[in-house]
């Protein structure tokens, strides 16, 4: 139930849906402007510390996880000397959350997504490689323009924003990937100590009723009907009040 594979799943795909960011520009004044271009992320998602914690009785919530990104860029600082080159950056995400709940039907167990918290890098991402080097104030100029600039859109943004768009499409669609199959049909079967009797098997067939999950496991309960029991054949109905021990022997 806390399995981290829808995550990794997920994260996988951002990385392959999301190529490249969109460019940022920062005019710094009338003679230098900063361009970030081609930015291409990579995601991983750190699970090392994640957790399920069961909030109702079908409501699970993940959380503890956190989504490390990678991303490659071309930079171009224009005026006072034209430099381009080539960076990268590496950043960790806010805690990865989400709440999913389980619902059964006459077919599957399944999860569906209840509620989730957006992916965001409030923390300041770090400079992996910067080339060719540059002097230690344009080395803070371009991390502002990773990170956090007022009034400007950064790269951290445009981050952001695309995750949006696809995180929760993927994760519900990993979900439903996790459904698992419910056989509803079932037999009992009796063996008669007189061997010339043979073995009596009856065939059920059962309807979903409840789903509760606690911390030992889940409990699942259902209706059985026992198939085509109208058209059988049975002996009399029990009578309704006890027939005489004097005559029949012992208690009914």
């Amino acid at each position: 139930m806390g399995k981290n594979d829808e995550l990794n799943r997920t994260f996988d795909q951002l990385t392959q849906k999301i190529n490249i960011l969109n460019n940022v520009t920062w005019i710094v004044n009338e003679s230098v402007t900063y361009t970030i271009y081609e930015a291409n992320p990579k995601f991983y998602y750190r699970d090392s510390k994640q957790k399920a914690e069961i909030v109702g009785n079908d409501t699970i919530v993940i959380d503890g996880g956190y989504a490390e990104v990678e991303i490659n860029f071309k930079w171009s600082k224009l005026g006072m000397g034209n430099k381009y080159g080539t960076g990268t950056v590496r950043g960790l995400s806010e805690e990865v959350v989400f709440a999913k709940d389980i619902i059964i039907d006459d077919k599957f167990f399944r999860f569906e997504l209840l509620d989730y918290m957006n992916i965001t890098y409030d923390n300041p991402m770090s400079l992996v490689r910067v080339d060719p080097p540059l002097s230690a104030d344009e080395q803070g100029d371009l991390m502002r323009l990773v990170n956090n600039i007022p009034n400007v859109t950064t790269l951290r943004h445009e981050l952001e924003d695309d995750i949006a768009l696809y995180y929760s499409f993927y994760l519900k669609m990993n979900l439903h990937e996790e459904n698992a199959p419910i056989n509803k049909n079932f037999f009992y079967k009796w063996t008669s100590p007189v061997k010339s009797k043979g073995d009596l098997v009856v065939n059920f067939t059962r309807r979903p009723v409840f789903i509760d999950i606690e911390k030992d496991g889940m409990h699942y309960g259902y209706e059985a009907t026992i198939d085509g029991f109208t058209e059988s054949k049975c002996g009399p109905a029990p009578p309704s009040l006890p027939l005489d021990p004097r005559t029949y022997g012992g208690s009914q």
